[in-house]
């Protein structure tokens, strides 16, 4: 702001033709200044969607393959609530591949 801190002190002095000069680089100073601050809050925003779109897209594939047989990969039965070790296991494989563990 020192191109306004000039402009006033040349209105106060009677300097008119210079106060229009300084006003002037003032404003276009204080418009870039805002085209900036405008295009980096886009950026950022742009940024943030980008991030959430890309952790999205990780959460639909994690919950996807915890859908899917780990020996063939297709669809698994429903998870087994059973505390016994084998009974969970087989609850991660599809109706095919469970009894090959049996």
């Amino acid at each position: 702001m020192v191109s306004g801190d000039y402009a006033v002190l040349t209105l106060i002095n009677g300097q008119p033709i210079d106060f229009g000069v300084t006003a002037a680089i003032c404003t276009g100073s204080l418009l870039a200044a805002g085209l900036i601050a405008y295009a980096g809050r886009r950026r950022r925003k742009a940024m943030a969607q980008g991030r959430a779109a890309v952790w999205k897209r990780r959460d639909r594939q994690a919950a996807a393959a915890d859908q899917q047989c780990a020996l063939c990969g297709t669809a698994r039965q429903k998870s087994s609530e059973s505390p016994r070790f084998v009974d969970r296991q087989t609850a991660r494989l599809c109706a095919a591949c469970a009894p090959a563990l049996n």
